[in-house]
């Protein structure tokens, strides 16, 4: 699976930041919503004044890194980009242009951007005559002599509670791409709507029955979902899957409404620290 190293689409975010002040003079209003650019629809064009259109991989000049190995690949566009598509840094040096902004990093080049955002040890001119390089960027670690790493094990400890609530995660759908294709009719059907798993111990404490509508809450909101209750789960841990929209109201089951705002104690985001409780919506 390939991930874009997504260095164009920081520098398309700031340029449009730093337009926000000029906007009032192009008659967007003093504070416009301005939509990155798009290859599919996506749950946020809902709130944009302005949406972009962008370029795929086979339109324009990238680098890429993958998942799960650490090779570095080439993204040469194969073909011219089609209608009114623009890549992000065109986007960004045409905006740059238009607003009257000067900064160097709003007009660079799409293969200046790919360039600076490679490790470096590694140049655009190594990585352009080999198309792919593996490259580690830490050498690989080892324990001491007198000490071993457990990845897994048994018993497996059950998950710790906050004031005898529920430890929420969201795992990925099967069916979506993060919130991509989470507005189509098949993917949907195929996802089955907003299930939320959950142990058989925990849904007999709290007289819940597998296929029950329930309520997930905690203070910062709420969401209803279908209640699925398995054994493969540990007590103590419910699971909500999918980056679903917030509409229609009948699949807005968006995990991060329930995020709390907090941070780790060494100042580190708190991810998946999410307590919910969760009742019958009768």
């Amino acid at each position: 699976m390939v991930q874009n190293l997504e260095y164009d689409r920081v520098r398309a975010k700031k340029s449009v930041h730093a337009a926000l002040g000029h906007c009032e003079h192009y008659g967007l209003g003093p504070k416009p919503t301005i939509g990155r650019g798009y290859q599919r629809q996506a749950s946020d064009q809902l709130y944009a004044d302005i949406i972009l259109p962008t370029t795929t991989q086979l339109e324009h000049f990238d680098v890429h890194s993958t998942w799960g190995h650490f090779h570095l690949m080439l993204n040469e566009p194969a073909i011219a980009p089609l209608g009114e598509t623009k890549s992000h840094g065109e986007i960004v040096r045409i905006i740059a242009q238009r607003m009257g902004l000067n900064h160097s990093a709003l007009h660079e080049s799409d293969e200046e951007i790919a360039t600076s955002a490679l490790p470096p040890d590694v140049t655009i001119s190594e990585l352009k005559a080999a198309g792919w390089l593996k490259h580690v960027a830490m050498p690989r670690l080892s324990p001491s002599p007198d000490k071993t790493v457990k990845l897994a094990g048994y018993p497996v400890i059950p998950t710790p509670t906050n004031n005898y609530k529920l430890q929420m995660l969201t795992p990925k759908a099967h069916y979506f791409l993060n919130s991509s294709f989470a507005n189509m009719a098949r993917h949907q059907k195929a996802e089955g709507g907003p299930t939320l798993e959950m142990s058989n111990e925990d849904a007999a404490q709290r007289s819940l029955s597998d296929g029950q509508r329930i309520v997930i809450q905690n203070p910062q909101g709420s969401l209803r979902a279908t209640l699925r209750v398995i054994e493969h789960i540990l007590p103590g841990t419910v699971s909500l899957a999918g980056k679903w929209w917030f509409y229609p109201e009948k699949t807005a089951a968006v995990g991060n409404v329930l995020t709390p705002s907090i941070w780790s104690t060494t100042g580190q985001p708190a991810y998946n620290d999410t307590f919910v409780e969760v009742k019958s919506v009768n």
